[in-house]
């Protein structure tokens, strides 16, 4: 591990976090942790570690623990509890018709570099070695790094199939979902297909659940008109909205959650979540730490 970083993580000095999992059983949150240098660089998915931190007052505690430094899937590691048993998956990867191109030669691919990878674990702590379950080639074809945003699996229990979320680059600053199915969480096959919203809109992250036999999402989107790759412009021109579907394919728009979204302020979007008094609660996860919560009504 890098030692700025490793420096970081003992002083929990200039750290900053994105891609939250919150495990309300367990009263913890595991995200991917960046020195504040990394930011200024650029992607750097070979410097990024993956923590488990107590939450007090929607803040990570000062204590955590390192779990693991996996490249590639701490960037973007999201978590689904089946069957009594924590499974995550993460990971990255320039298609191979684009390597040539040297779209993002300052990214420093980490070690899983090569498509979607799953880990399991029974307590959150000590975890699988990971499996590559999705190549980099699989899926639609993308203009950019595809799987660059945390994915999301999700069980349906009506049809009994695994459903996995990713992002899709249909073109350099563009960016839309598809989705794998499988009946077995531990083989799957390139049977992509694109997430259909009907509203001309991107998702940059997202969170989908499945609640009340109905799947559903919280994302991160901005309008189809933005273009460009400023990653700066399009956090400016952001919104939090949910989305639903029965087919888990095909979703409607439903409303605005944060309309006047700022990305430094209010957080990203975390997977996880929990039910309060009949309330569907959210989470945003910030750069500093800090959690924010959200009643949804649906």
């Amino acid at each position: 591990m890098n030692n700025n970083l490793l420096y970081a993580l003992s002083n929990r000095k200039d750290l900053v976090f994105y891609y939250g999992n919150i495990i309300p059983s367990l009263n913890k949150l595991i995200c991917s942790a960046r020195h504040a240098y990394v930011i200024q660089t650029g992607t750097r998915y070979d410097l990024e570690t993956t923590l488990i931190s107590d939450i007090s007052n929607n803040v990570l505690e000062n204590y955590y623990k390192n779990i693991f430094s996996y490249n590639t899937i701490s960037h973007n590691f999201s978590i689904c509890k089946i069957n009594n048993v924590y499974i995550g998956v993460g990971g990255v990867s320039q298609p191979s018709y684009l390597i040539a191109d040297k779209l993002t030669p300052y990214c420093h691919y980490g070690k899983y570099c090569e498509g979607l990878y799953l880990i399991q674990s029974k307590d959150c702590e000590i975890w699988t070695a990971p499996v590559k379950i999705i190549d980099r080639d699989w899926g639609l074809k993308n203009e950019c790094c595809c799987f660059d945003s945390q994915s999301s699996l999700i069980y349906n229990e009506i049809d009994q199939h695994y459903y996995l979320y990713s992002r899709w680059n249909p073109s350099r600053g563009k960016r839309k979902l598809q989705v794998f199915v499988s009946n077995n969480i531990n083989q799957w096959k390139n049977n992509y297909m694109e997430v259909k919203i009907n509203k001309d809109i991107n998702v940059y992250t997202g969170y989908m659940f499945i609640h009340n036999n109905k799947v559903f999402g919280i994302i991160r989107y901005y309008n189809n008109n933005i273009s460009g790759t400023d990653n700066s412009i399009i956090k400016q021109n952001c919104k939090i909205g949910l989305i639903s579907s029965n087919n888990g394919i095909n979703f409607t728009f439903e409303k605005d959650i944060i309309d006047n979204y700022n990305f430094f302020i209010h957080g990203d979007v975390t997977q996880g979540h929990k039910i309060l008094d009949n309330k569907l609660v959210i989470y945003l996860l910030c750069q500093n730490g800090k959690l924010n919560e959200y009643n949804i009504h649906i």
